[in-house]
């Protein structure tokens, strides 16, 4: 299934696409925004790498 991910996100975005994360601050908090870049990850996806979700 990630070949057939890739080969579509190649096509439509081109092969030099990047994607863009945002890092400010906004008083004293960080903020991240993030545009969809799959290396991130999140609890979800991270925890059925581990086959377990909490």
């Amino acid at each position: 299934m990630k070949i057939i991910t890739t080969a579509a996100a190649m096509k439509y975005l081109g092969s030099n696409y990047e994607f863009k994360t945002k890092v400010g601050l906004c008083g004293d908090t960080l903020v991240i925004i993030g545009s969809g870049d799959p290396l991130l990850g999140d609890k979800v996806t991270d925890a059925k790498k581990a086959g377990k979700i909490l």
